[in-house]
Protein backbone atom coordinates (compact mmCIF):
# COMPACT_ATOMS: atom_id res chain seq x y z
CA UNK A 1 0.00 0.00 0.00
CA UNK A 2 1.56 3.75 -0.61
CA UNK A 3 3.10 4.49 1.75
CA UNK A 4 4.00 1.68 3.38
CA UNK A 5 8.39 0.13 4.15
CA UNK A 6 8.89 -1.91 1.91
CA UNK A 7 7.27 -1.02 -1.58
CA UNK A 8 8.38 -1.57 -4.55
CA UNK A 9 8.37 0.99 -7.23
CA UNK A 10 8.61 -0.69 -11.00
CA UNK A 11 9.43 1.33 -14.48
CA UNK A 12 7.78 0.10 -17.18
CA UNK A 13 9.95 0.59 -20.38
CA UNK A 14 11.11 -0.97 -23.74
CA UNK A 15 14.81 -1.94 -23.29
CA UNK A 16 14.80 -2.45 -27.29
CA UNK A 17 14.06 1.53 -27.45
CA UNK A 18 15.39 2.64 -24.25
CA UNK A 19 19.01 2.39 -22.63
CA UNK A 20 20.37 3.01 -18.85
CA UNK A 21 17.33 1.38 -17.21
CA UNK A 22 17.85 -1.09 -14.68
CA UNK A 23 15.91 -3.74 -12.92
CA UNK A 24 12.77 -2.69 -10.06
CA UNK A 25 14.05 -0.56 -7.04
CA UNK A 26 12.51 0.50 -3.66
CA UNK A 27 10.32 3.13 -3.33
CA UNK A 28 7.44 4.77 -1.23
CA UNK A 29 3.99 4.92 -3.24
CA UNK A 30 4.05 2.54 -5.49
CA UNK A 31 2.33 -1.13 -5.33
CA UNK A 32 3.49 -3.98 -3.76
CA UNK A 33 5.78 -6.60 -5.70
CA UNK A 34 4.82 -6.93 -9.05
CA UNK A 35 5.83 -9.37 -12.11
CA UNK A 36 7.59 -7.44 -14.27
CA UNK A 37 5.92 -6.71 -17.71
CA UNK A 38 7.51 -4.56 -20.45
CA UNK A 39 4.69 -2.64 -22.32
CA UNK A 40 5.62 -4.47 -25.97
CA UNK A 41 3.88 -2.43 -28.36
CA UNK A 42 1.12 -4.01 -30.05
CA UNK A 43 2.70 -3.76 -33.78
CA UNK A 44 6.08 -5.48 -32.48
CA UNK A 45 4.00 -8.07 -30.65
CA UNK A 46 1.91 -9.23 -33.94
CA UNK A 47 4.67 -8.61 -35.98
CA UNK A 48 7.01 -10.95 -33.90
CA UNK A 49 4.25 -13.48 -33.55
CA UNK A 50 3.00 -13.43 -37.27
CA UNK A 51 6.28 -13.99 -38.42
CA UNK A 52 6.98 -17.20 -35.87
CA UNK A 53 3.65 -18.68 -37.63
CA UNK A 54 4.29 -18.06 -40.93
CA UNK A 55 8.05 -19.38 -40.58
CA UNK A 56 8.12 -21.78 -38.79
CA UNK A 57 4.95 -23.36 -38.52
CA UNK A 58 4.28 -23.05 -42.13
CA UNK A 59 2.36 -26.80 -42.28
CA UNK A 60 0.36 -26.15 -39.38
CA UNK A 61 -3.39 -27.44 -40.11
CA UNK A 62 -6.47 -25.04 -40.63
CA UNK A 63 -7.86 -26.01 -37.45
CA UNK A 64 -4.14 -25.03 -35.32
CA UNK A 65 -4.09 -22.20 -37.18
CA UNK A 66 -7.92 -20.63 -35.91
CA UNK A 67 -6.31 -21.69 -32.63
CA UNK A 68 -3.55 -19.12 -32.94
CA UNK A 69 -5.42 -16.65 -34.19
CA UNK A 70 -7.92 -16.63 -31.45
CA UNK A 71 -4.98 -17.01 -28.84
CA UNK A 72 -3.93 -13.78 -30.44
CA UNK A 73 -6.69 -12.12 -30.54
CA UNK A 74 -7.00 -12.95 -26.81
CA UNK A 75 -3.54 -11.65 -25.72
CA UNK A 76 -4.12 -8.42 -27.50
CA UNK A 77 -7.24 -7.66 -26.16
CA UNK A 78 -5.70 -8.02 -22.63
CA UNK A 79 -2.86 -5.54 -23.86
CA UNK A 80 -4.89 -3.40 -25.36
CA UNK A 81 -7.23 -3.58 -21.56
CA UNK A 82 -3.79 -3.41 -19.55
CA UNK A 83 -2.65 -0.01 -21.25
CA UNK A 84 -5.96 1.33 -21.75
CA UNK A 85 -5.52 3.90 -19.07
CA UNK A 86 -2.32 5.27 -17.28
CA UNK A 87 -1.13 8.50 -15.30
CA UNK A 88 -3.80 8.88 -12.95
CA UNK A 89 -6.78 8.55 -15.74
CA UNK A 90 -7.89 4.74 -14.35
CA UNK A 91 -11.08 4.60 -12.55
CA UNK A 92 -12.48 2.32 -9.64
CA UNK A 93 -11.68 -1.64 -11.67
CA UNK A 94 -10.41 -0.10 -14.39
CA UNK A 95 -6.57 -2.38 -14.62
CA UNK A 96 -3.46 -0.74 -13.51
CA UNK A 97 0.07 -1.84 -13.13
CA UNK A 98 1.46 1.52 -10.34
CA UNK A 99 -0.44 3.00 -8.17
CA UNK A 100 0.05 6.60 -10.37
CA UNK A 101 -1.92 4.54 -12.58
CA UNK A 102 -5.01 5.33 -11.06
CA UNK A 103 -7.12 8.65 -10.25
CA UNK A 104 -7.70 10.17 -6.77
CA UNK A 105 -8.64 8.23 -3.90
CA UNK A 106 -7.86 5.28 -5.35
CA UNK A 107 -4.53 2.73 -5.36
CA UNK A 108 -3.67 -0.18 -7.66
CA UNK A 109 -3.86 -3.68 -6.27
CA UNK A 110 -5.35 -6.89 -6.23
CA UNK A 111 -7.68 -9.45 -4.90
CA UNK A 112 -6.32 -13.37 -5.68
CA UNK A 113 -8.98 -14.67 -2.98
CA UNK A 114 -11.51 -14.00 -5.31
CA UNK A 115 -9.92 -14.77 -8.25
CA UNK A 116 -8.53 -11.33 -9.39
CA UNK A 117 -4.71 -12.26 -10.13
CA UNK A 118 -4.30 -9.17 -11.79
CA UNK A 119 -3.84 -5.97 -10.43
CA UNK A 120 -6.97 -3.01 -10.70
CA UNK A 121 -7.86 0.47 -9.28
CA UNK A 122 -9.67 0.16 -5.74
CA UNK A 123 -11.07 2.73 -3.06
CA UNK A 124 -8.19 3.96 -0.41
CA UNK A 125 -10.00 6.83 1.11
CA UNK A 126 -13.15 7.68 2.95
CA UNK A 127 -15.82 10.69 2.10
CA UNK A 128 -15.25 12.76 5.20
CA UNK A 129 -18.78 13.23 5.79
CA UNK A 130 -18.71 16.68 7.43
CA UNK A 131 -17.62 18.24 3.91
CA UNK A 132 -21.31 17.27 2.45
CA UNK A 133 -23.30 17.39 5.17
CA UNK A 134 -22.30 19.45 8.12
CA UNK A 135 -24.14 20.94 11.29
CA UNK A 136 -25.48 17.31 12.73
CA UNK A 137 -25.20 16.63 16.09
CA UNK A 138 -22.03 13.99 16.17
CA UNK A 139 -23.53 10.42 16.80
CA UNK A 140 -25.68 11.31 13.40
CA UNK A 141 -22.44 10.23 11.12
CA UNK A 142 -20.78 7.25 10.39
CA UNK A 143 -17.04 7.07 10.83
CA UNK A 144 -13.90 4.56 9.50
CA UNK A 145 -11.87 3.13 13.18
CA UNK A 146 -9.14 0.49 12.85
CA UNK A 147 -9.09 -1.82 15.03
CA UNK A 148 -5.85 -2.22 16.76
CA UNK A 149 -4.24 0.73 14.79
CA UNK A 150 -0.73 0.74 16.02
CA UNK A 151 -0.52 -2.91 15.65
CA UNK A 152 1.41 -2.63 12.02
CA UNK A 153 2.89 -5.43 10.04
CA UNK A 154 6.20 -3.09 9.26
CA UNK A 155 6.60 -1.64 12.85
CA UNK A 156 10.00 -2.21 13.90
CA UNK A 157 11.40 -4.62 16.98
CA UNK A 158 12.65 -3.97 20.14
CA UNK A 159 16.54 -5.07 19.73
CA UNK A 160 17.40 -8.29 19.70
CA UNK A 161 13.83 -9.43 19.79
CA UNK A 162 11.32 -11.13 17.95
CA UNK A 163 8.04 -9.82 18.32
CA UNK A 164 5.28 -12.69 18.69
CA UNK A 165 2.18 -11.53 18.58
CA UNK A 166 -1.19 -10.51 15.97
CA UNK A 167 -0.88 -8.03 13.52
CA UNK A 168 -4.20 -5.95 11.92
CA UNK A 169 -2.51 -2.99 10.22
CA UNK A 170 -0.35 -2.09 7.49
CA UNK A 171 0.39 1.71 7.29
CA UNK A 172 1.32 4.32 9.96
CA UNK A 173 -1.76 6.00 12.04
CA UNK A 174 -1.02 9.51 10.19
CA UNK A 175 -1.39 7.76 7.07
CA UNK A 176 -4.34 6.47 7.80
CA UNK A 177 -5.75 9.30 9.44
CA UNK A 178 -4.46 10.73 5.66
CA UNK A 179 -6.74 8.50 4.65
CA UNK A 180 -10.16 9.46 6.00
CA UNK A 181 -9.74 7.11 9.39
CA UNK A 182 -11.70 9.17 12.52
CA UNK A 183 -11.24 6.56 14.97
CA UNK A 184 -8.48 4.85 16.49
CA UNK A 185 -8.05 1.52 19.03
CA UNK A 186 -5.22 1.23 21.17
CA UNK A 187 -4.19 -1.24 24.06
CA UNK A 188 -2.51 0.69 26.33
CA UNK A 189 -0.15 -0.95 29.61
CA UNK A 190 2.56 0.35 31.86
CA UNK A 191 5.60 -1.18 30.25
CA UNK A 192 9.67 -0.03 30.85
CA UNK A 193 8.10 2.81 33.25
CA UNK A 194 6.44 4.40 30.60
CA UNK A 195 3.15 4.00 28.92
CA UNK A 196 2.91 1.32 25.57
CA UNK A 197 1.09 0.28 22.79
CA UNK A 198 1.21 -3.39 23.57
CA UNK A 199 -0.85 -6.15 21.38
CA UNK A 200 -0.57 -8.62 24.63
CA UNK A 201 -2.84 -10.86 26.95
CA UNK A 202 -2.88 -10.80 30.56
CA UNK A 203 -2.80 -7.48 31.16
CA UNK A 204 0.74 -7.12 31.14
CA UNK A 205 2.95 -6.13 27.71
CA UNK A 206 6.17 -8.25 27.43
CA UNK A 207 9.34 -7.76 24.89
CA UNK A 208 8.01 -9.75 22.68
CA UNK A 209 4.59 -7.93 22.47
CA UNK A 210 5.31 -4.88 23.05
CA UNK A 211 5.21 -1.92 19.31
CA UNK A 212 6.23 1.89 20.53
CA UNK A 213 5.80 3.96 23.67
CA UNK A 214 2.01 5.03 23.17
CA UNK A 215 3.57 8.94 23.06
CA UNK A 216 4.36 8.24 19.60
CA UNK A 217 1.43 7.66 18.58
CA UNK A 218 -0.57 10.34 20.11
CA UNK A 219 2.24 12.88 19.05
CA UNK A 220 0.93 11.61 15.40
CA UNK A 221 -2.88 11.96 16.34
CA UNK A 222 -1.93 15.69 17.76
CA UNK A 223 0.00 16.69 14.75
CA UNK A 224 -3.14 15.70 12.57
CA UNK A 225 -5.43 17.58 14.65
CA UNK A 226 -2.94 20.51 14.33
CA UNK A 227 -2.77 20.62 10.59
CA UNK A 228 -6.52 19.64 10.19
CA UNK A 229 -8.54 22.14 12.24
CA UNK A 230 -12.07 21.05 10.62
CA UNK A 231 -11.78 17.26 12.21
CA UNK A 232 -12.46 15.37 15.23
CA UNK A 233 -10.59 11.98 16.39
CA UNK A 234 -12.04 9.14 19.01
CA UNK A 235 -9.74 6.81 20.49
CA UNK A 236 -10.98 3.85 21.97
CA UNK A 237 -8.45 2.86 24.85
CA UNK A 238 -8.34 -0.83 26.04
CA UNK A 239 -6.64 0.68 29.02
CA UNK A 240 -4.35 -1.37 31.36
CA UNK A 241 -2.56 1.41 32.65
CA UNK A 242 -2.40 1.61 36.14
CA UNK A 243 0.50 4.55 37.09
CA UNK A 244 -1.44 7.43 39.07
CA UNK A 245 -2.91 9.83 36.64
CA UNK A 246 -0.81 7.72 33.96
CA UNK A 247 -3.17 8.64 30.91
CA UNK A 248 -4.02 12.77 32.11
CA UNK A 249 0.30 12.71 32.42
CA UNK A 250 0.13 11.19 28.51
CA UNK A 251 -2.40 13.74 27.06
CA UNK A 252 -0.42 16.45 28.73
CA UNK A 253 2.71 15.24 27.45
CA UNK A 254 1.92 14.47 24.05
CA UNK A 255 0.19 18.01 23.75
CA UNK A 256 -3.74 16.75 23.09
CA UNK A 257 -5.50 17.74 26.65
CA UNK A 258 -6.16 21.29 24.41
CA UNK A 259 -8.41 19.00 22.06
CA UNK A 260 -10.04 16.86 24.37
CA UNK A 261 -14.07 16.58 24.79
CA UNK A 262 -14.87 17.50 28.62
CA UNK A 263 -16.53 14.44 30.15
CA UNK A 264 -19.01 17.08 31.71
CA UNK A 265 -20.45 17.82 27.88
CA UNK A 266 -20.84 14.12 27.51
CA UNK A 267 -24.74 13.44 27.13
CA UNK A 268 -26.14 11.02 29.18
CA UNK A 269 -28.83 8.28 28.58
CA UNK A 270 -28.33 8.25 24.96
CA UNK A 271 -29.20 11.67 24.75
CA UNK A 272 -27.70 13.62 21.38
CA UNK A 273 -24.20 14.38 21.15
CA UNK A 274 -23.45 18.65 20.38
CA UNK A 275 -22.80 19.53 16.94
CA UNK A 276 -19.84 19.00 14.62
CA UNK A 277 -19.76 22.99 14.51
CA UNK A 278 -20.07 23.40 18.04
CA UNK A 279 -17.31 20.81 18.79
CA UNK A 280 -14.92 22.47 16.17
CA UNK A 281 -15.95 25.89 17.89
CA UNK A 282 -14.69 24.66 21.53
CA UNK A 283 -12.00 22.48 19.56
CA UNK A 284 -13.45 19.58 21.28
CA UNK A 285 -12.26 17.30 18.40
CA UNK A 286 -10.22 14.42 20.55
CA UNK A 287 -13.12 12.37 21.95
CA UNK A 288 -10.86 9.65 24.73
CA UNK A 289 -13.06 6.33 25.88
CA UNK A 290 -11.61 3.95 28.68
CA UNK A 291 -11.89 0.44 29.84
CA UNK A 292 -10.94 1.01 32.91
CA UNK A 293 -14.64 2.31 34.71
CA UNK A 294 -12.34 3.70 37.96
CA UNK A 295 -10.56 6.66 35.60
CA UNK A 296 -14.03 8.84 34.85
CA UNK A 297 -14.22 9.78 38.55
CA UNK A 298 -10.06 9.34 39.03
CA UNK A 299 -9.41 11.20 35.82
CA UNK A 300 -11.79 12.33 34.10
CA UNK A 301 -11.75 9.99 31.23
CA UNK A 302 -15.30 8.17 29.50
CA UNK A 303 -16.08 5.39 30.42
CA UNK A 304 -16.50 3.20 27.37
CA UNK A 305 -19.51 1.12 28.05
CA UNK A 306 -21.38 4.32 29.59
CA UNK A 307 -21.52 5.71 25.68
CA UNK A 308 -21.12 3.21 23.32
CA UNK A 309 -23.15 -0.40 22.24
CA UNK A 310 -20.91 -2.60 20.26
CA UNK A 311 -21.31 -5.92 19.10
CA UNK A 312 -19.55 -8.89 19.82
CA UNK A 313 -15.65 -8.68 18.49
CA UNK A 314 -13.41 -11.63 16.43
CA UNK A 315 -15.28 -14.43 14.65
CA UNK A 316 -18.42 -13.97 16.42
CA UNK A 317 -18.92 -10.51 14.97
CA UNK A 318 -18.68 -11.90 11.30
CA UNK A 319 -20.61 -14.91 11.52
CA UNK A 320 -23.47 -14.03 8.44
CA UNK A 321 -26.58 -13.07 9.97
CA UNK A 322 -25.81 -12.55 13.41
CA UNK A 323 -25.00 -9.35 14.74
CA UNK A 324 -25.16 -9.71 19.24
CA UNK A 325 -23.73 -7.07 21.59
CA UNK A 326 -20.90 -7.96 23.77
CA UNK A 327 -21.08 -8.73 27.55
CA UNK A 328 -19.89 -5.15 28.57
CA UNK A 329 -22.14 -3.65 26.62
CA UNK A 330 -25.88 -3.11 26.79
CA UNK A 331 -28.07 -4.37 24.26
CA UNK A 332 -28.03 -3.26 20.88
CA UNK A 333 -31.10 -1.61 20.64
CA UNK A 334 -30.73 0.08 24.14
CA UNK A 335 -31.89 3.66 23.84
CA UNK A 336 -28.78 4.63 26.60
CA UNK A 337 -26.34 4.67 24.79
CA UNK A 338 -25.89 7.72 22.08
CA UNK A 339 -23.04 5.68 20.07
CA UNK A 340 -23.03 2.45 18.50
CA UNK A 341 -19.82 0.73 17.61
CA UNK A 342 -20.11 -1.98 14.84
CA UNK A 343 -17.09 -4.61 14.90
CA UNK A 344 -16.23 -6.19 11.47
CA UNK A 345 -12.52 -8.18 12.17
CA UNK A 346 -12.18 -11.75 12.75
CA UNK A 347 -9.98 -13.31 15.66
CA UNK A 348 -7.32 -14.02 13.54
CA UNK A 349 -6.57 -11.87 10.99
CA UNK A 350 -5.45 -12.66 7.47
CA UNK A 351 -4.41 -9.88 4.76
CA UNK A 352 -4.78 -11.72 1.88
CA UNK A 353 -8.41 -12.96 2.92
CA UNK A 354 -9.64 -9.52 4.32
CA UNK A 355 -9.66 -7.93 0.39
CA UNK A 356 -13.02 -11.07 0.42
CA UNK A 357 -14.41 -10.32 3.66
CA UNK A 358 -14.40 -6.33 2.68
CA UNK A 359 -17.05 -6.28 0.08
CA UNK A 360 -20.59 -7.93 0.18
CA UNK A 361 -19.84 -10.09 3.52
CA UNK A 362 -19.17 -6.37 5.03
CA UNK A 363 -22.20 -5.04 3.26
CA UNK A 364 -24.84 -7.59 3.87
CA UNK A 365 -23.33 -7.07 7.99
CA UNK A 366 -24.34 -3.40 8.13
CA UNK A 367 -27.55 -4.36 7.58
CA UNK A 368 -28.03 -7.26 9.91
CA UNK A 369 -26.29 -5.06 12.85
CA UNK A 370 -28.87 -1.79 11.37
CA UNK A 371 -31.57 -3.98 12.46
CA UNK A 372 -30.65 -5.83 15.13
CA UNK A 373 -30.21 -1.83 16.85
CA UNK A 374 -33.28 -0.96 15.76
CA UNK A 375 -32.57 0.72 12.70
CA UNK A 376 -29.62 2.69 13.75
CA UNK A 377 -26.78 3.02 11.57
CA UNK A 378 -23.14 2.23 12.98
CA UNK A 379 -21.33 5.47 14.34
CA UNK A 380 -18.29 3.79 13.85
CA UNK A 381 -16.88 0.77 11.90
CA UNK A 382 -13.71 -1.21 13.22
CA UNK A 383 -12.04 -3.31 10.77
CA UNK A 384 -7.99 -4.89 9.74
CA UNK A 385 -6.40 -3.97 6.72
CA UNK A 386 -9.17 -1.07 6.20
CA UNK A 387 -7.11 -0.55 2.52
CA UNK A 388 -7.83 -4.22 1.39
CA UNK A 389 -11.63 -4.99 -0.89
CA UNK A 390 -12.62 -5.63 -3.82
CA UNK A 391 -12.99 -2.53 -5.08
CA UNK A 392 -15.23 -0.02 -3.28
CA UNK A 393 -14.30 -1.64 0.10
CA UNK A 394 -15.04 -0.12 3.52
CA UNK A 395 -14.92 3.11 2.21
CA UNK A 396 -18.23 2.59 -0.09
CA UNK A 397 -20.31 1.05 2.93
CA UNK A 398 -19.30 3.74 4.89
CA UNK A 399 -20.84 6.01 2.06
CA UNK A 400 -24.06 4.29 1.98
CA UNK A 401 -24.52 4.55 5.74
CA UNK A 402 -24.21 8.16 6.17
CA UNK A 403 -25.88 8.54 3.02
CA UNK A 404 -29.15 6.92 4.42
CA UNK A 405 -28.82 8.30 7.35
CA UNK A 406 -27.63 12.06 6.56
CA UNK A 407 -29.88 12.47 3.64
CA UNK A 408 -31.78 9.59 2.70
CA UNK A 409 -29.97 8.52 -0.35
CA UNK A 410 -28.00 5.68 -1.34
CA UNK A 411 -24.69 7.15 -0.35
CA UNK A 412 -23.35 10.28 0.94
CA UNK A 413 -22.11 11.50 -2.20
CA UNK A 414 -25.59 12.22 -3.64
CA UNK A 415 -26.48 14.03 -0.66
CA UNK A 416 -27.71 17.75 -1.43
CA UNK A 417 -27.11 20.18 1.34
CA UNK A 418 -29.88 22.69 2.26
CA UNK A 419 -32.76 20.40 0.44
CA UNK A 420 -35.32 17.93 1.62
CA UNK A 421 -34.56 14.27 3.09
CA UNK A 422 -34.62 12.57 0.11
CA UNK A 423 -33.48 15.14 -2.75
CA UNK A 424 -30.91 13.00 -4.44
CA UNK A 425 -28.91 14.00 -7.14
CA UNK A 426 -27.75 11.63 -10.20
CA UNK A 427 -23.94 9.97 -8.85
CA UNK A 428 -21.74 7.55 -10.61
CA UNK A 429 -22.75 3.71 -9.01
CA UNK A 430 -18.99 2.88 -9.49
CA UNK A 431 -17.30 3.10 -6.03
Amino acid sequence: MSGIDGDLRFTHVDPETQDGHSLPTSGSDECRFRPFLRPLPNFKFWFSISRTCLTDHRDLSRATAVGYLFLLLLTSSFINVSSSCSWGACQIYDSCTKASDCGPGLYCENCPILGKIYPFCIRNKATIPTSIINGLPFNRYSWLLTHNSFSMLAAPTLPGVQRVTIYNQEDSVTNQLVNGVRGLMLDMYDFKGDIWLCHSSGGLCFTHTAFQPASNTLREVEGFLSRNPTQIVTLIIQDYVRAPKGLTKLFATTRLTKYLFPLSKMPKNGGDWPTVKEMLQANHRCLVFSSAQWKEADEGIAYQWNYFLENEAGDSGVQPGKCHNRKESQPLSSKKASLFLMNYFATLPAEDVVCKEHSKPLTDMVQTCYRAAGNKMPNFLAVDFYLRSDGAGVFGDLDTMNGRTLCGCSTIKACQPGKPFGTCRNVSSRG
